[in-house]
């Protein structure tokens, strides 16, 4: 069999920052880059001419999927690998791309890859989700106003995770990030209105207003996305889910977040961040032998390769302090040191730990040092 065609669809605006990296990061693994630039006006266009992408223009109109169906409809290839402009893609099969797909890909498949969300440093993952980036364009179009979704344009949909690849996603500075959270929750709420009982939209809504510490709206929309969304719709589900857990415990209404997070673990009991939820609500209210109970599962969760997102990928350091203070009412020093030491290596809490396991030794040497 041939190797197939792909091609490498970005939406672009004011994008000069990130754009270089991420057409960099897919040249070698495409056969055509399109860039669809809304109306930048920085060095968007020309960095992305002079790294060979064909440049086109989509005047804006308040529709990402709109922008994303115009770059579908720009390319002949068989397949389409969609990033955007902030973010760096990673290949790390052996096999290239396109050998790839020849191996494992399935035509009417859209294949969902990992992106890590970084901090601004760029340094340290704050959560991990997965996105629906590599499928052909022929069996599938975009629809949403804003976090669009792929839909299939024949047949039922089929989706696929594949680790062999993924995206790191660029953090922002605080002013863009408050530009951008201004544009997403203007788009969701017009979204709303067309489509009110879209759970889709009141996930994403949720979302939003978790970030804007606007709990109770967050707490509105999580619940109104859970009645809403299909049970088997289960990765959507899972960030609802997170944004009531995390909604009510960040209201300090601990007994209305383990019970959150107890009714999640029924409905999705590989999902890890209920885990963490659950040992944190236990935490707080000192029943430690409890609390470390789902620190265990959360744990051993992690060690799946379930299609779940990973919102505790930037906090793994912090529960494992907490397990460790854990550890310690419950008299069991060893487990806490274990944990300890995982943490001081690991980095993020280095002087935190090193404090910790300061108590229980009068002088460490390599921690000093």
């Amino acid at each position: 069999m041939n190797n197939p065609q792909i091609t490498a669809c970005i939406i672009v605006k004011n994008a000069e920052a990130t754009l270089s990296q991420a057409i960099t990061s897919v040249r070698k693994h495409v056969d055509e880059i399109i860039v669809v630039d809304t109306g930048s006006q920085d060095a968007s266009q020309h960095i992305a001419r002079q790294l060979d992408a064909n440049v086109h223009h989509f005047l804006w109109n308040d529709h990402f999927a709109e922008a994303r169906n115009y770059a579908l409809s720009l390319t002949t290839s068989e397949w389409v690998l969609m990033i955007d402009a902030d973010e760096e893609f990673i290949w790390h099969d052996p096999l290239p791309l396109n050998k790839w797909i020849v191996a494992n890909g399935a035509p009417h498949t859209v294949y969902l890859l990992p992106i890590h969300h970084l901090d601004l440093s760029g340094n340290r993952i704050q959560a991990s989700t997965h996105v629906e980036r590599l499928f052909q364009p022929a069996n599938y179009a975009y629809k949403g106003r804003i976090h669009e979704t792929l839909y299939p344009l024949h047949g039922a949909r089929v989706s696929a995770l594949s680790d062999r690849g993924g995206f790191l996603h660029t953090g922002y500075a605080p002013t863009v990030l408050v530009q951008k959270q201004a544009r997403n929750l203007r788009l969701l709420e017009l979204e709303h209105q067309e489509f009110p009982y879209e759970g889709r939209v009141h996930r994403y809504l949720a979302a939003e207003r978790f970030n804007q510490s606007r709990y109770v709206l967050a707490v509105q929309h999580a619940s109104q996305a859970l009645e809403l969304l299909p049970v088997h719709d289960t990765y959507p589900r899972a960030q609802a889910h997170y944004y009531l857990m995390m909604s009510y415990l960040l209201m300090e209404d601990t007994a209305k977040a383990k019970a959150a997070a107890l009714r999640c673990s029924e409905e999705l009991p590989e999902y890890s961040d209920t885990y963490a939820v659950l040992a944190e609500c236990d935490f707080l209210i000192k029943s430690w032998t409890s609390s470390l109970f789902w620190f265990r599962k959360w744990r051993t969760c992690l060690t799946g390769s379930y299609l779940f997102p990973n919102h505790f990928s930037g906090a793994v350091d912090d529960l494992l302090l907490r397990a460790a203070d854990a550890w310690v009412q419950v008299g069991d020093d060893q487990e806490a040191i274990e944990l300890l030491v995982t943490a001081y290596l690991r980095g993020s809490k280095k002087a935190e730990a090193a404090e910790r396991l300061h108590l229980f030794f009068d002088h460490l040497d390599w921690i000093d040092d």
